[in-house]
């Protein structure tokens, strides 16, 4: 049994109880979203589902103010507070507080914003770019760094109940077709079991975090140029202390949802070079066909409720969900050349088409020895910096986290000069002990392209000067077996070229 909203409903969409000329209304499956004034009003439906229980005054009263204090973490520009609706001694409903009066619901109290800058709006009309992605990886990043830990979740147990739960409701909505239902849920209940040992390693080390529960395009906005994640879950701790890597997976997957494959695969790269997980790639599968899985039931839900997008929504998440258990061989693909020869460029360009979605991770020299000399990545080095022990340390910290991200399915791209051939047999062995696929790419251009592009460059990790890039061609040797492009032409030529090498010459 659930409380009955209707009066609350026609209080809250009426202009006479802000004072404004108009009411916005904004529903989802879980709330109403009253838009008056500078002012947002949020009201929690009287619903009851397996994952959420708002049927009575008392929850939704406490979840709202739940909601507050878990959200001014995050955006406390925009989260103001809690107000009670109440029926005065008039019969008539009133925000709090009247002198006395029986208290009917209760509605969380926002800043209004211009639903244009949310980053669903954005992405919507071309305006989302690879700058934001960056920036947006950096928020997440920075969020999750700082998250409470927590050794108490077995979330092995918690990801095989979710399992379980898409599954009967999937089951449950006989919305899609039942043998391709069935055959999903195996592939499911397969992909949770390979992945188990896994979930409970990460479980009992220091993965587990109070995370956001709900991080998709619609609870993303931007605000002066910067990023503003809000409403993260509030009524089920099992949504909140997870995995950050399933956590951030709703937003890769909401991205290759709307067709942006190319700014998911940005938030992704740049979220694993803030924060470094060489495992957390190898659950990606799993986690993003999950939360396929999850956009897919509740659409169905809105398609029933009479929304007339959800349905094709419905069909294409589950599509999505399928696909994401597909079974794709690692790749590795090794981009060497001189300083300027373009290989941070062609990496971006090739990363996202490579291996499972989002595509292959970048593992770039620069960057790597930048976090180990423990400085930011725009910091300039001394030349100390870049001497036999140092390069020595570089070169084995790019090994180990691309055999242990290649073992784990996640293909990679690497990015680093590789001028020496003991450099370039190393990571073809490390290829061929993880049954990744190879290809080794080798960039060339006159001396003075190479120059004009070392000089021209700006906000870039690399530290190459012109007297370096002298040196790298007296002392380094290019490769007689690895497929050697002439980049002296545009990026996007160079890129086309590399992409036809690569799909004619499969391993």
């Amino acid at each position: 049994m659930v409380d009955a909203q209707d009066d609350t409903i026609r209080f809250l969409a009426s202009p006479q109880s802000y004072g404004v000329d108009q009411v916005t209304t904004v529903r989802t499956h879980g709330a109403i979203v009253f838009l008056a004034g500078d002012r947002a009003y949020k009201l929690k439906r009287a619903v009851r589902y397996p994952y959420m229980d708002y049927s009575t005054v008392e929850r939704r009263r406490a979840m709202c103010r739940r909601e507050l204090e878990v959200n001014r973490q995050l955006a406390p520009q925009l989260y103001l507070g809690v107000k009670d609706i109440v029926r005065g001694q008039d019969g008539q409903l009133h925000f709090s507080p009247p002198a006395s009066g029986e208290i009917t619901d209760s509605v969380v109290v926002m800043v209004r914003f211009d639903q244009s800058a949310l980053l669903s709006q954005l992405c919507a009309h071309h305006k989302a770019d690879a700058t934001l992605m960056r920036a947006l990886a950096g928020k997440i990043a920075a969020f999750h760094k700082a998250a409470e830990r927590t050794p108490a979740v077995d979330f092995a147990d918690v990801t095989q109940a979710v399992v379980d739960e898409n599954i009967l409701l999937l089951e449950g909505a006989r919305f899609f077709d039942e043998a391709t239902v069935g055959r999903f849920a195996k592939a499911l209940r397969d992909s949770c079991h390979r992945a188990e040992p896994l979930l409970r390693k990460r479980s009992h080390g220091d993965s587990i975090r109070r995370c956001h529960g709900d991080l998709h395009l619609n609870n993303i906005v931007v605000i002066g140029n910067s990023p503003v994640l809000f409403d993260a879950i509030e009524f089920n701790d099992d949504y909140i202390f997870i995995d950050p890597i399933y956590d951030i997976s709703f937003l890769i997957m909401d991205l290759e949802r709307i067709g942006e494959r190319e700014l998911a695969h940005v938030l992704f790269n740049r979220y694993f070079e803030l924060l470094p997980d060489d495992d957390g790639p190898a659950l990606l599968p799993l986690y993003l066909s999950l939360r396929a899985a999850i956009r897919a039931h509740v659409a169905v839900s809105r398609s029933r409720a009479g929304d007339s997008t959800a349905t094709e929504e419905a069909q294409r998440c589950f599509a999505l969900a399928q696909d994401f258990l597909v079974v794709r061989p690692p790749q590795l693909i090794a981009i060497g050349g001189f300083s300027g020869s373009g290989k941070t460029t062609l990496a971006r360009a090739l990363a996202p088409n490579i291996g499972a979605p989002p595509g292959a991770l970048i593992l770039r020299s620069d960057i790597i020895r930048k976090s180990l000399m423990g400085v930011g990545e725009l910091d300039r080095l001394p030349q100390s910096a870049y001497s036999v022990a140092v390069n020595a340390r570089v070169f084995a910290t790019l090994h180990e986290r691309a055999r242990a991200l290649l073992a784990g399915g996640q293909s990679v791209v690497m990015d680093s000069v590789y001028g020496r051939h003991e450099e370039r047999a190393r990571i073809k062995e490390i290829a061929q002990a993880t049954g990744a696929g190879f290809h080794g790419l080798w960039l060339e251009a006159p001396r003075h392209t190479l120059s004009q592009r070392i000089t021209g460059r700006s906000g870039d990790a690399s530290d190459a000067t012109l007297a370096v890039l002298d040196l790298q061609m007296r002392a380094l040797s290019p490769p007689s077996d690895w497929y050697r492009l002439d980049v002296d032409r545009s990026p996007e030529a160079v890129a086309a070229l590399a992409v036809m090498h690569l799909s004619t010459n499969k391993v």
